[in-house]
């Protein structure tokens, strides 16, 4: 009887440690596709940023230049 016990309760417990193994390696999934998802986010930010910056350079400039068209570009 007691060796009934023992060996049930071994095998709830073997199937509790199976679920949770199950768990974490899903829980190690999502955090993978997080991080690449994080990657590819800090990537296009840091693209779009290189972008922007000349961008926002030539359109002050142009700005500057349509308010005083008269005035060379060296001059300021």
């Amino acid at each position: 009887m007691l060796v009934w016990f023992l060996v049930n309760h071994l095998r709830r417990k073997e199937i509790g440690l199976a679920e949770n193994l199950t768990e974490l390696a899903k829980a190690r999934e999502r955090l993978v596709q997080e991080e690449k998802l994080a990657a590819v986010g800090r990537l296009s930010a840091a693209i779009a940023h290189e972008i922007r910056n000349p961008v926002a350079m030539i359109s002050v400039r142009w700005r500057r230049r349509l308010r005083s068209p008269w005035r060379p570009m060296s001059a300021r």
